[in-house]
């Protein structure tokens, strides 16, 4: 079992593979999703690194029991903030593994709260990452159950106006026809809104008001 479908089934993620080709769309206008987010959304976050954690590893569950350990090299932890308080989320590098017929290293971001971490996406090396360095995570939010993912002609949520999205087949062969955001491994502030957004979406994480979340 490759590492992408053990994250895929610990995630519970939907994956349907017809979409049209069209690009994808960012809804111009935050007025016009005002019933489907919260106030708040578009808040501007500022992210720095408050601490680098050796030894931080996440267990995996597989189906029919068992798991795997997942070790990270390094766990960096940073600290967000806006008018809306404050959020801590987690970076941690994996090891190289094969992933779309490719060996490649990825990144997995977490929510990290009261002493404890929850995944929350994945970015991914694209297969040029030798000479970009870029990695590229997909976008999941749609459906009732928000595990479904924006492909190709979604409009995409207003807070991904900012990002860089592209179409993660392009930058994985054989990858999902899915809107991904792209990012250099440097720009963590990138991988870092992608995540928060995801967990406010997905798992309902809510900024802490006046105090510290970690």
């Amino acid at each position: 079992m490759t590492v992408l479908t053990r994250h895929l089934r610990a995630l519970a993620d939907d994956l349907d593979d017809l979409v049209g080709k069209a690009a994808p769309q960012v809804i111009p206008s935050p007025a016009s999703v005002s019933l489907a987010l919260s106030p708040g959304t578009l808040t501007k976050w500022t992210w720095r690194e408050v601490e680098t954690r050796k030894g931080e590893s996440w267990r995996w569950p597989r189906t029919g029991g068992g798991g795997f350990n997942e070790p990270y090299h390094p766990f960096i932890v940073y600290e967000g903030t806006s008018a809306e308080g404050l959020v801590r989320m987690g970076l941690g590098w994996c090891d190289r593994a094969e992933v779309w017929g490719k060996d490649r290293r990825y990144i997995i971001a977490f929510h990290v709260r009261n002493g404890s971490k929850q995944p929350v996406v994945e970015f991914l090396e694209t297969d040029d990452a030798e000479s970009t360095n870029e990695f590229i995570a997909v976008i999941r939010g749609k459906g009732s159950t928000k595990r479904e993912m924006y492909g190709p002609g979604d409009v995409l949520p207003p807070e991904y106006g900012h990002l860089r999205i592209e179409d993660y087949r392009s930058r994985v062969a054989g990858g999902w026809r899915r809107s991904g955001v792209v990012a250099r491994e440097d720009d963590v502030d990138t991988m870092l809104d992608h995540a928060l957004n995801q967990a406010r979406v997905r798992y309902g994480v809510t900024p802490a008001k006046g105090g510290d979340n970690a």
